[in-house]
């Protein structure tokens, strides 16, 4: 997979999140074990689980025409205190038009040899 598609997906995905009043700390796109890449995102604050994928749904579905085809499945929720989100803090602040991989790199005690991080901090 083309990762600068990747992060453009990513990219109108969370500023459709925004224009939606979801706020998020960060985000990273990490491939599984089965080499599929879900995104990874970190809310600012969400009430669960339930209700964060009710709203990733219907952002999904209300700017479909600008962000794809990417479906809830592919999203995965990460609280901000996940060891991941904790390491992707040591690198600062993220810039979304900058992404940073983390190829080969030991993230959050977890390997992660095929991901990388478009989305920490502020940005």
């Amino acid at each position: 997979m083309d990762k600068s598609l990747l992060v453009d997906v990513g990219r109108r995905l969370l500023a459709s999140l925004a224009s939606d009043g979801v706020g998020v700390e960060a985000a990273l796109w990490g491939c599984d074990v089965g080499e599929r890449w879900l995104l990874w995102i970190a809310p600012n604050k969400f009430a669960n689980g339930h209700s964060f994928y009710l709203t990733l749904a219907k952002t999904l579905t209300k700017h479909r025409g600008s962000i794809g085809r990417l479906e809830t499945s592919g999203a995965r929720l990460v609280e901000s205190y996940n060891p991941i989100i904790m390491e992707l803090k040591k690198f600062g602040r993220v810039r979304p038009d900058s992404p940073i991989l983390l190829e080969s790199k030991r993230v959050g005690g977890f390997s992660r040899t095929r991901a990388f991080s478009f989305r920490s901090g502020d940005g």
